[in-house]
């Protein structure tokens, strides 16, 4: 296999590969409603990511070398296809959160603070139909979604509230963050086909052109933020930090290293632009007051999906909980132990420790990060997102596949392969997506759980096996001292 690739010319392999991909999107796009065809669906994204997979190792074995043509523009060209492919298909394949990005902007047009009242509430029956109305999830509780993509979705509104409006902005923002990569490869002196990591990724295909999360805007920012500081532009690089921040809260752990090692008026500064901007983003919503931050604090709270390490640290805290100190914990919060409420009071303290457990780690981990980081000028900043955030997305007790859009284009400047691999084998986490839709059982699957993950961590320490031995070996000529 590996010498008949290298005996046919890169751009002839990227143009098949590229077809191949292209024929599996158009197919997936074409079946309409994935949920009662998830087989189906993993059958094709499997060979769409094969075929990427593939291409990836193509590109491994020429980038930098002389090979005639530059490949460069049958990636973009591929990535454009793709894109506009699945942008074809009329329904957000197997989610339904973009139904919530359209019902935010009709709350908000409608003058209401959305952050106030959940769907189901009767101050918003006026603006309920029978199209967008029952496909919103959770409707018991209000948004969660923060300022910038609350003026996103009005955006988006703007032109149409039909989702493929939010569809086609978010994968602006997509092809937005390819041309920003291209550029920080080249800041980088990394060979501009690594975008293919990033441009052809299937799982970014899906649920951004698919289905159409949000997830895309956050990570354009981001890389705008890692290119603005290559330039040297630190409060600039900071401000398109926090905006990425008002997309999803979690860039805001990187805020530190921005600012490490520069004057102390620089980190101050930077400080005061972040906290300001937060500020002035959250200034139009603060009449719902307690209210502002209630679908936070349920996910926060109540959230569990996909896990792995998490869930090695949640199955034996709930199984070890006594039953006094659950019935401790209900009558802290006001409420009575029963035969009924006992089981979901453990789940719910379970949940809780199992969570300061896992913050404490992730807590442990990034000191050691921050006390072991040399470089003064912040060229690894990038590096350090995805150790970061990679270990967050491991501890985490809910791991959507979107989430792993995060770090794509991190991966294009740094290519790990387990966790390349990961956005392919998290996908099988939608199978849980098809029995609820016969069924509805909402239930994951241990087996299915270990298909994803069990492949990922063996990849993992495979990749890392130098740095891993050396560790051991550090730690045991320690011990014979």
């Amino acid at each position: 296999m590996r010498s008949t690739l290298h005996s046919i010319p890169l751009n002839i392999a990227l143009l098949s590969l590229g077809l191949l991909c292209s024929a599996a999107f158009f197919l997936i796009s074409s079946t309409g409603d994935l949920r009662p065809h998830i087989a189906l669906f993993l059958s094709l994204f499997g060979l769409a990511f094969a075929c990427y997979s593939l291409a990836i190792f193509v590109i491994s074995r020429t980038a930098g070398k002389s090979s005639g043509k530059n490949p460069l523009a049958h990636i973009i060209f591929f990535a454009l296809a793709m894109r506009v492919i699945m942008l074809t298909g009329d329904y957000p394949l197997l989610t339904d959160d973009i139904y919530r990005y359209v019902w935010d902007a009709r709350v908000a047009a409608a003058g209401i603070n959305p952050f106030t009242h959940p769907p189901q509430d009767d101050a918003l029956a006026p603006l309920r139909d029978d199209d967008l109305f029952p496909k919103i999830n959770h409707p018991h509780i209000p948004t969660i979604y923060p300022p910038l993509l609350q003026a996103l979705f009005r955006l988006a509104a703007l032109f149409s509230e039909q989702i493929i409006a939010m569809r086609i902005l978010f994968v602006l923002f997509d092809l937005a963050t390819l041309f920003l990569l291209i550029l920080l490869l080249r800041t980088h002196a990394r060979p501009l086909e690594y975008s293919l990591i990033y441009a052809w990724n299937p799982l970014l295909i899906i649920e951004t052109a698919g289905s159409g999360h949000v997830d895309s805007a956050g990570v354009f920012l981001l890389v705008l933020a890692f290119l603005l500081l290559r330039y040297r532009r630190t409060m600039a690089g900071t401000a398109a930090l926090t905006m990425a921040t008002l997309t999803k809260f979690v860039p805001a752990i990187l805020l530190p290293w921005m600012l490490k090692n520069r004057p102390a008026r620089t980190r101050y500064s930077g400080i005061a632009v972040f906290l300001l901007l937060i500020i002035l983003a959250y200034l139009p919503y603060l009449s719902a007051g307690d209210r502002l931050f209630a679908a936070l604090g349920t996910y926060s709270s109540k959230w569990e999906f996909n896990a792995s390490l998490f869930k090695l640290i949640y199955l034996p805290v709930h199984a070890l909980l006594p039953d006094a100190a659950v019935r401790i914990f209900a009558a802290i919060k006001g409420l009575t132990a029963n035969d009924a409420t006992l089981v979901t009071f453990r789940v719910d303290l379970a949940l809780l420790i199992s969570k300061a457990i896992a913050g404490s780690i992730f807590a442990g981990v990034y000191y050691i990060l921050w006390k072991r980081e040399k470089s003064g000028d912040g060229e690894e900043r990038e590096k350090i997102w995805l150790l970061l955030f990679g270990f967050l997305c491991m501890l985490s007790p809910t791991l959507h596949p979107w989430y792993l859009i995060w770090l794509l284009p991190v991966l294009s400047l740094y290519p790990d392969r387990a966790w390349i691999l990961l956005t392919g084998t998290i996908m099988l986490s939608y199978t849980v997506v098809g029995r609820y839709y016969f069924e509805g059982i909402w239930q994951e699957n241990t087996l299915v759980r270990l298909l994803i993950f069990v492949p990922f961590y063996a990849m993992l320490v495979y990749e890392h096996r130098s740095w891993l031995r050396a560790v051991l070996l550090k730690k045991i000529r320690t011990r014979d001292k």
